[in-house]
């Protein structure tokens, strides 16, 4: 057996082990650089580690390419990264990790419809990567494609039955379509499997609020409040049903709380005087 056509493989897996062969032992100067890039990666000296295996990558080993590649990702260079792993990708398709890689390259860039061409590659090639569902749903919502982001998210809840998360993501996607049933179903299952989720609480909020279900709504946001209390979104929307049910003190409150987590709100400082101003405090009002 030629223990050296191997290396690149157990490379690849982060495998070390002493091997024992009577054959002399070729140098493999960048098998070497791979492994100390590995190790300057895991001990968080990102820059050195770039330097060590940029060299390799030159060349244009898949396997150098890929770890250079998540090494700027990890700096924040994910432009760079983008454009080092694109052609590859296109020379191997079939190859998931590329391709994984890749989206979440082209996300951190910005360069969004095509990382959901790379995530829609990625599912293909590994259909149960949640976290890769998970993202492409987001991306497809915030393309106002929210019947897609549906058809992933309930794929996902699917493979992934047990995971809060994705019931709360399919909640989200089923709300911007206006599936309000659907959506507290989702929601609710979401809580029920995790009742620290504070993504799920927020869905089951939102939806208890759109439908009609104030006092339920109020109690879904102080339970997300409870896990996270500067939780700005959940700041708003307790504000929001409290306007709505013209408890104006406790409106107050939230608000005043929403605008210390987040000082430049206009939409909180704007309902803050609308309250004050319900309540005859002109003055407060007019401050705010």
């Amino acid at each position: 057996m030629n223990i050296m056509a191997k290396m690149p493989a157990l490379l690849a897996l982060g495998t070390w082990s002493c091997l024992a062969c009577s054959a002399p032992q070729v140098a493999d100067p960048d098998g070497d650089r791979y492994a100390r890039a590995l190790e300057a990666r895991d001990q968080g000296k990102l820059a050195e580690a770039e330097q060590i295996i940029a060299p390799t990558a030159e060349k244009g080993g898949l396997q150098a390419n890929l770890l250079l590649a998540e090494i700027e990702i990890l700096r924040g260079k994910h432009g760079a990264a983008a454009e080092r792993l694109a052609p590859l990708a296109d020379q191997n398709p079939h190859n998931s990790a590329l391709a994984g890689a890749l989206a979440r390259a082209l996300d951190g860039a910005g360069q969004s419809a095509k990382a959901v061409a790379a995530y829609k590659q990625r599912l293909a090639l590994t259909p149960d990567d949640g976290e890769a569902a998970g993202r492409l749903a987001e991306l497809l919502l915030g393309a106002g494609q929210a019947q897609a982001a549906s058809e992933v998210a309930q794929e996902a809840t699917v493979r992934h039955p047990k995971d809060a998360q994705a019931h709360a993501l399919l909640a989200r996607t089923l709300l911007a379509r206006g599936r309000l049933p659907l959506a507290l179903e989702s929601a609710r299952q979401a809580t029920r499997l995790d009742d620290g989720s504070v993504a799920a609480w927020l869905q089951l909020a939102r939806a208890l609020t759109l439908s009609g279900e104030l006092d339920a709504a109020v109690e879904a946001y102080d339970k997300l409040l409870k896990l996270d209390p500067q939780h700005s979104a959940g700041l708003a929307g307790l504000a929001g049903v409290h306007i709505e049910q013209r408890r104006w003190p406790q409106a107050i409150a939230v608000l005043e709380q929403a605008i210390k987590v987040q000082p430049d709100g206009a939409a909180s400082w704007n309902a803050l005087a609308v309250c004050r101003s319900r309540i005859g405090d002109h003055d407060g009002a007019v401050d705010a």
